[in-house]
C-alpha cells in the first residue's frame, strides 16, 4: 500500500507541476524551439548521460569497498545503469535505487542492511555536493546578475539542505565515516556535478538562448528541486523550478520550459544504455 501510494503521488506531482507550468506558456512557441534546436548540442548532452553512470557507479563501488562489501566495477556499471533508468521511468524517483540494493544483495551475497547502507550513502554524497555547488551559487546571485533580487528563501533553503545533510552524515557509524573519507568519491562527485551543470548549459545553448552566470546560480536550484523523490524522474519539480527562476534572468517561461524539457530528454536517452542490463544477464547465463 505504502509503495502503491509513494507511486500515486509521484504520478500526481508530476502531472500537477506539468500542467501549471504548460499552461503558463505559448505551447506553439515552445514546439517551434524544440523542432529548431540544434542536435549537435543534444547530443552532446546526451553523451554525457553514460559518463555520469560510469562515474557514479565508480563512486558506489568505492563506497562498497570501503564497507567491506564485494562489488566489481563492471557489475557497478551495469547495475547503476540499469537504476538510473528505472529511477526515470519509474514514479518517486527511488525504485531504481532499491532495485539496484537488492541486486546487490542477491549478487554480492551481502545483507540487505549493508547494500542499503551503501547506496544511501553513495546517493547522499552525491546530494551534499550539489547542495555545497548551489551554495555559493546562490551567494553570487546578485554579483552575477546585478538588479535582479536572489529568489526567496533560496539562500535558507540551501543551507538548510546542507545542514541536514551533515548532520545526516554525524549520525553515521564509524566505518560509514571512514568510507566517505576517501577523497576520490568527492572528487568524482564534483566532475559529475559538474557535467549535470554541462548537460543543462548544451541544452540551453542548442536553442541559442546560453546560460551564462545561471549555470552556477538557477541551475544547481533546479538540480535540487529534482533530487526531491516526488515525481517520475524529476519531471514536473524540474519544469516548475525552471519556470520560477529563469525568467527572473532574463529568460522566456517558454526559453525555460524548453531548455528544461530538452534535459530531461538528453538525460533519458543518455541512460537508456541500462536496459541492457538484464539482457546482458541472459546471455552470460546462457
Amino acid at each position: 500500500m505504502r509503495r502503491r501510494l509513494r507511486a500515486l503521488v509521484g504520478v500526481l506531482v508530476t502531472a500537477g507541476l506539468l500542467a501549471l507550468v504548460l499552461a503558463a506558456v505559448d505551447l506553439q512557441a515552445v514546439g517551434r524551439q524544440l523542432a529548431h534546436a540544434s542536435r549537435g548540442w543534444l547530443v552532446l548532452a546526451a553523451l554525457l548521460g553514460p559518463l555520469q553512470i560510469g562515474l557514479s557507479a565508480l563512486r558506489w563501488r568505492i563506497v562498497a569497498h570501503r564497507l567491506g562489501l564485494p562489488l566489481s566495477l563492471w557489475s557497478a556499471v551495469a547495475e547503476y545503469g540499469l537504476s538510473t533508468l528505472l529511477n526515470m521511468l519509474l514514479p518517486g524517483g527511488v525504485a531504481g535505487d532499491a532495485v539496484r540494493v537488492w541486486r546487490h544483495r542477491r549478487q554480492g551475497q551481502v545483507s540487505t542492511g549493508d547494500a542499503l547502507r551503501a547506496a544511501v550513502l553513495e546517493r547522499g554524497v552525491g546530494q551534499v555536493t550539489l547542495a555545497l555547488v548551489a551554495l555559493p551559487g546562490v551567494a553570487l546571485w546578485t554579483v552575477l546578475h546585478p538588479g535582479v533580487s536572489r529568489p526567496p528563501g533560496a539562500m535558507l533553503v540551501v543551507v538548510a539542505v546542507a545542514v541536514g545533510l551533515v548532520f545526516a552524515g554525524a549520525s553515521l557509524g564509524g566505518d560509514a565515516r571512514r568510507a566517505l573519507m576517501h577523497p576520490a568519491i568527492w572528487g568524482i562527485s564534483a566532475i559529475i556535478t559538474g557535467s549535470y551543470l554541462l548537460a543543462m548549459a548544451l541544452c540551453a545553448r542548442a536553442i541559442g538562448a546560453p546560460l551564462g552566470g545561471a549555470a552556477i546560480t538557477a541551475a544547481p536550484l533546479i538540480l535540487l528541486a529534482m533530487a526531491v523523490p516526488a515525481s517520475i524522474g524529476g519531471w514536473g519539480l524540474r519544469e516548475a523550478s525552471a519556470a520560477l527562476l529563469l525568467p527572473r534572468l532574463g529568460w522566456t517561461p517558454e526559453e525555460a520550459l524548453t531548455i528544461s524539457a530538452l534535459y530531461g530528454l538528453t538525460a533519458l536517452l543518455g541512460a537508456t544504455p541500462g536496459g541492457l542490463t538484464p539482457l546482458w544477464e541472459r546471455t552470460l547465463d546462457g
